[in-house]
């Protein structure tokens, strides 16, 4: 098991926590946002000593992908732009951008096509067991 799965599968159960806040509330919490942010920036920075290359990449990627994704009419609510932000310092920039294409393509194949957090928990969940 290489050093970055389980950071996988722990982002992976932070998203499928918040999918359930999705479906009982319609809402992801802004308190959960930040719980997340704080405990996963924490990790981050205990981890790696570069963080701010690292938040910086992560922080560009979510742009350019919610770009492309309200280029091509894809719903994107506001929780799940502030989820990928949470989970950013945890996996890492990289394993965000595959989530979120994997994600999308997720999106693109359903009618109507929206975007929801329960894509992206699944990528991440696929992606921790690769």
């Amino acid at each position: 098991m290489s050093d970055l799965e389980p950071s996988l599968l722990l982002g992976a159960i932070e998203a499928w926590i918040a999918v359930l806040f999705d479906l009982k509330f319609r809402k992801v919490p802004n308190k959960l946002n930040l719980l997340y942010m704080t405990a996963n920036g924490t990790y981050a920075v205990l981890k790696c000593p570069r963080i701010g290359a690292i938040l910086g990449t992560a922080l560009a990627t979510i742009f350019v992908l919610c770009g492309v994704l309200v280029l091509y009419g894809i719903g994107f609510g506001g929780g799940d732009v502030k989820l990928m932000l949470s989970l950013s310092p945890l996996i890492g920039p990289f394993y965000l951008g595959i989530s979120l294409m994997g994600a999308s393509l997720i999106a693109l194949s359903r009618k109507p096509i929206v975007f929801r957090g329960s894509y992206l928990a699944l990528s991440l969940t696929a992606l921790g067991f690769l």
